[in-house]
């Protein structure tokens, strides 16, 4: 059975407390911190690395303690739970690396895969993780030969990472795993230019559903209920993951919440999702933005509704969002940015959520924030 919402847009609270760039009054520092510890991962001009930071009566400072997080190149792909990342890297013409990064328990697991595989006409396109399995989906092509498409899962409590491979009739091109099922975004690159949904049970490695999407669906990710969010410019379809019903929410024109172009989003106890969402049309540039399920209201968090503009353009010199996070035992809104004067570098902003918008603190870091984990 399919459910059709209304026509349900956001309401005039998106406008009238984000979309305004008028000037807040000199910022005043938080209340009574009950004490914050994030763990950051900064990207530099070639590799990734890991950052602790604390707070003292001052505000954020670093945490000189060492890390288990290895130094590992830029990514070609990456996934995120809560408090787990699988990132990939194409080490060779024929071969990668995949790092599973558990943050809450500051431990690795290190593969090397697709060196079974002759072919170096390989291309990842998604790669996604559960306690349990690694998923990685990939394209073989050659000049003689017609594309294929698989998905590959590796059991990670298997001897020698035993793996299978299911040959797909779509190219994959985003995998989420939830309620024992992985659900692969396909698209159609040889005949309609349309996306799909297969649904494929973990343990069997079998097919159970597939569903027609249509166009410019090009973004999937999990809720914090386990159900599959579909992304597209002017509505979102949430597909439960156990009954696979469909239920279609529609945006009013001009309240687009557009968080389908956002690579990282996260979710708080209230299921409010936190992202980054392009300033305007057209920009590479990305500011903070939070979009609430509940109530079909976004608000955008214009740096300068919290910024003098000698903080934003001189003291912090900020160039655009790279990361957003909550911190649910204080309250604040955690914004990583990049520079736009010196190159690889950045900082860690807090401020508190709307209505309420303040500016809390900042640090500046050797690197550009890339994730933002709260301990």
């Amino acid at each position: 059975m399919k459910t059709y919402a209304s026509m349900v847009g956001l309401l005039s609270a998106l406008l009238l407390l984000s979309c305004s760039k008028s000037k807040v009054e000199p910022v005043n520092e938080s209340e009574n911190p009950v004490g914050a510890d994030y763990a950051i991962l900064l990207q530099s001009a070639s590799s990734l690395s890991q950052t602790f930071l604390n707070e003292d009566a001052e505000g954020l400072k670093i945490n000189p303690k060492e890390s288990n997080f290895p130094g590992f190149a830029i990514p070609d792909l990456s996934y995120r739970t809560d408090s787990k990342l699988s990132l990939f890297y194409k080490s060779g013409n024929c071969s990668g690396e995949v790092l599973l990064y558990d943050f809450s328990e500051d431990s690795k697991d290190e593969l090397e895969v697709f060196n079974d595989i002759e072919s170096c006409d390989l291309t990842i396109t998604a790669v996604a993780h559960t306690d349990s399995r690694l998923f990685i989906a990939y394209v073989i092509a050659s000049p003689e030969k017609d594309k294929k498409y698989f998905i590959r899962t590796i059991n990670l409590e298997s001897d020698n990472n035993v793996f299978v491979d299911l040959e797909m009739v779509q190219k994959p091109i985003r995998l989420v795993p939830t309620n024992n099922r992985l659900f692969i975004l396909t698209f159609d690159e040889e005949v309609t230019d349309q996306s799909g949904i297969r649904v494929m049970e973990i343990v069997s490695g079998t097919i159970i559903h597939e569903m027609n999407l249509g166009f410019d669906a090009s973004r999937i990710f999990k809720n914090p209920e386990g159900d599959i969010i579909i992304s597209y410019p002017t509505l979102h379809t949430t597909l439960n993951s156990s009954s696979l019903e469909v239920v279609y929410t529609q945006y009013v024109e001009g309240t687009e919440p557009k968080f389908m172009d956002s690579e990282t989003v996260s979710f708080d106890l209230e299921g409010k999702m936190y992202y980054q969402r392009k300033n305007l049309e057209g920009e590479t540039e990305t500011i903070p933005a939070v979009y609430d399920f509940g109530s079909n209201t976004a608000v955008l968090y214009f740096f300068e509704n919290f910024l003098t503009d000698s903080q934003l353009n001189i003291e912090f010199a900020v160039s655009s969002a790279t990361s957003v996070q909550y911190d649910e035992k204080n309250d604040l809104i955690l914004i990583g940015y990049k520079k736009s004067a010196t190159p690889n570098s950045g900082g860690i902003m807090r401020i508190t959520p709307s209505p309420d918008l303040t500016f809390v603190d900042n640090i500046d870091l050797d690197g550009v924030p890339y994730a933002i984990f709260v301990e």
